[in-house]
């Protein structure tokens, strides 16, 4: 959180991620905080945020922790929250939240499609939890979009106003283990007041930046070895002072289809990939394909093939039309053969029919 230049900054670190426990041995990072519990001065959580800056050397202030429970309790109190799915995710899911989940029975194979979706607590654990059919990197993704949602959800509530907090920070003290006083939420909370979600900055140790290894322990143990100079490189990105941070491109999105919940999927994807997505209004909402337009001078054509592999766009339908008063740099206008889904996420199988 950066309070002077008025942005936040989004890690995730992958839970297999192999790194050196300190004062004990290699490990997964996700095993630190049960390392740390028994020996280490503040406990797990201490020895967590220990872990963290000797591996990667960001400091940790606070920490926050909830169970499954408190989550969805945070969800619901807000009255549930938006999220926008640009893939689809299929996955086991309780049919009911109360019901035995060790009873197999209990269980059906649900499917989430596309879309903008409201979700109350229940549909957004399992949302943010999901791991079959994709990978743990997709999942951080997922989580940071419901992180960013619940943001999103308390502000548009004013939950967020400082007279409001100390009976929010009343009602889940006892089911959020945290290390933070409500003195410190205090004085964060203004900021909060005014923090647009575009500059909230997401970042991820990702595929690019890790190696596959199994380790020769017995029994073995499937773990990501840290590649050290792509994790500066992406480190050195994400907490720059904020004069070294560029403004990102801003790009504005035409919905061209009758298909309602796409800009929202669009703008996310934008956001996912570093642009400023701007909502526009479309002239028509016939388009059959996606259409990019290019109001730069054209001496760098960077953004507009990372724009033109994001959302799909045919050769012959990006158009170069240099115009310095334009009020954005690009605009890219959705067609009714846009696939939202921009992640290596396999395709849910169709539900097998009972009986069947």
């Amino acid at each position: 959180v950066n309070k002077d230049a008025g942005y936040v900054t989004l890690l995730s670190i992958p839970r297999d991620l192999y790194v050196y426990l300190p004062g004990v041995k290699m490990g997964r990072i996700n095993t630190a905080d049960l390392v740390g519990k028994p020996f280490f001065p503040g406990g797990g959580p201490a020895y967590l945020e220990e872990t963290i800056l000797y591996n990667l050397g960001i400091p940790v202030d606070y920490y926050a922790r909830i169970n499954f429970d408190a989550f969805k309790a945070i969800v619901d109190t807000l009255g549930g929250i938006d999220v926008p799915v640009s893939c689809a995710i299929q996955d086991w899911r309780l049919k009911s939240p109360e019901l035995d989940p060790q009873n197999a029975d209990n269980w059906y194979l649900s499917t989430q499609d596309t879309g903008l979706i409201h979700m109350d607590g229940d549909l957004a654990l399992w949302y943010a939890r999901s791991r079959k059919n994709n990978t743990d990197f997709d999942r951080s993704r997922r989580q940071m979009q419901v992180l960013r949602a619940i943001f999103q959800r308390a502000k548009d509530l004013n939950f967020t106003d400082l007279t409001k907090i100390p009976a929010l920070y009343e009602q889940f003290k006892d089911v959020v283990q945290t290390d933070i006083d409500i003195g410190a939420i205090l004085r964060l909370a203004p900021m909060a007041v005014d923090l647009d979600t575009s500059r909230i900055h997401s970042y991820s140790i990702n595929a690019a930046h890790v190696s596959s290894w199994t380790t020769p322990d017995n029994p073995p143990q499937n773990v990501l070895i840290p590649n050290p100079d792509a994790i500066a490189a992406l480190l050195d990105k994400a907490f720059a002072a904020p004069e070294d941070q560029p403004e990102p491109i801003q790009v504005e999105v035409w919905n061209g289809t009758p298909n309602g919940d796409w800009l929202a999927l669009a703008l996310d994807n934008l956001r996912a990939r570093g642009f400023a997505g701007v909502a526009g209004q479309a002239d028509r909402q016939d388009y059959p394909a996606q259409v990019l337009y290019d109001f730069t001078n054209g001496d760098d054509t960077t953004a507009r093939v990372n724009l033109q592999k994001l959302f799909g766009v045919k050769n012959e339908n990006v158009i170069a039309q240099p115009d310095a008063s334009a009020p954005h740099p690009y605009r890219i206008v959705l067609g009714a053969d846009w696939n939202s889904c921009i992640y290596p996420v396999p395709p849910p199988k169709p539900t097998p029919t009972p009986g069947a």
